[in-house]
Formats: structure tokens, sequence, C-alpha cells
């Protein structure tokens, strides 16, 4: 199966409530991971969507798209949107991309880059082989793990898309302060003081954990499960059904499995 097709099924699935708009929706986003900022929440849904709605960008064709991020879902849906024949652009906060997959190259000739890498290749030196082993990994104070977490998973994307986004124009330090409806088009405001004129705008703005967003989960039931930052704190005795702890849990299985 499709890997994209076999995602949608997950936890993450973004469901829009389609309601009192002639274009596909009121813009009342019903995520439940997803993250979607306030400027673009109230947008109509045939224009602007999150990435993980998509597995099969061909309706694109001959349409112009911008997608905001900088990680590997931004940067494979560019990818995937260029060849499938539409005009892409991509915009990307942060003043340079981070790439996955570079450091195996030097694994094989360099006994050095063997200790302070792990073949996993999640981290920076010496961190890389701490994060891809959890059972230490969580024993640290998480004032510790906190820091090293958001350093070692930040954006990127993986090293075989470069080739594939030769064609692309990738806007590094430009973000979109504000998205309009222009007839059947969005204007985008750019941080930068420019405007773009699109026809859809794809979000791969990322994931944010919080089980008390289960719809399933009823309140006394989330009352008595232990969180931290939306996410369960484990315990020898799961209370909930197994598969609701293996979604949401990722904070205490260390980096590698978030």
């Amino acid at each position: 199966m499709d890997r994209k097709k076999r995602f949608r099924f997950s936890a993450k699935t973004p469901r829009r409530k389609q309601s009192g708009n002639e274009k596909g929706g009121s813009g009342d986003w019903d995520f439940v991971f997803c993250v979607v900022s306030s400027e673009f929440e109230n947008l109509p849904a045939a224009a602007v969507s999150h990435s993980s709605e998509h597995s099969d960008f061909a309706r694109f064709r001959g349409a112009s798209v911008a997608i905001i991020g900088g990680g590997q879902s931004a940067l494979e849906s560019a990818a995937l949107l260029h060849e499938a024949g539409a005009d892409v652009e991509v915009f990307v906060r942060e003043r340079h991309l981070h790439w996955i997959g570079w450091r195996k190259h030097f694994n094989r000739i360099a006994f050095l880059f063997k200790i302070f890498y792990n073949w996993a290749d999640v981290g920076p030196a010496g961190v890389s082989q701490l994060v891809a082993r959890p059972n230490y990994f969580r024993q640290l104070p998480r004032f510790i793990q906190d820091p090293l977490a958001r350093r070692s998973i930040r954006p990127a994307g993986a090293g075989w898309l470069r080739p594939r986004l030769r064609a692309t124009p990738l806007r590094l330090g430009v973000s979109v302060r504000s998205a309009s409806e222009a007839r059947s088009q969005m204007r985008l405001h750019l941080s930068e003081g420019g405007e773009r004129l699109v026809d859809h705008l794809v979000l791969a703005t990322g994931y944010r954990v919080d089980m008390s967003r289960y719809g399933f989960l009823s309140p006394g039931l989330l009352g008595s499960i232990r969180q931290t930052k939306g996410y369960p704190i484990l315990g020898r005795v799961l209370s909930v059904p197994l598969q609701v702890y293996i979604l949401s849990a990722r904070r205490q299985r260390g980096v590698t499995g978030r």
C-alpha cells in the first residue's frame, strides 16, 4: 500500500467540517494533531490544505501552489507537485535548510564518524548516539531532554530530494505573515514585504500531540490519564487501549521514536 495512503488512516489525519461555504468548507479546521497557525484557520478549505491531506497531486497540474515549511513534508510535497506539473514555490522561515543522510557516506570510510553518529542519522555529533538509545535518553532530566530533542528532530529533508528540487524556488528566510482571498486565488503577504497570488496554499507545518483532542475519549477517562504537554505519562498498567498510547506516547519512547 502507498505510504501516504496508509498514513491517512493514522490519528494525524486532518478532518475539515464542511459547512456554510460553497467553496468546500467553512475553514473550521478539525485536526487532531496537525498544527495550523491562527492566520490560516478561517481560510476556505478549497484554497488551503495541510500536507497530510494529500496522497495525489495530479489535480494541481497547471496551478500555482505555495508551500509553507522546511521539513520533509514540505520538500517532498514540493517535489511531487513539480513532477505533477504544478508551479511551486516553497517559503521557509529558517535561513537555510537541513538535510538528512549526508553523514552516512562518511560512516563507510571514517571510523571516527561511526563513534559520534548513530546509523539512524538523527541528531548532532555525540547526541546522535544518545537519542538512538531511548532507554538511556529518557533517564535524563526533562530540562536536558527537551533541548536535545528539539535540536535532533528539527525540520529537515531527506538528501535524495535535493536533485528533485533543483527547478523549485526555495525562499529561505521568508515567512508568510498572512493570507487572504483574492477572488479565486489566495493573496499571500510575505515577511519581506512582497505578495504572491497563488491558486492553492499547502501548510506543511507539522504536528503536535495532544491527547485531549481525541474525540473518542470521554472527559472522565482523559482526566484519569497523567499527561505532560499533551503526551500521556506511561506506567506499568494501561488504563486505555494500547493503540492510543502507541500513537501518543512518543515523548517517552525517545527522539527516534517520534
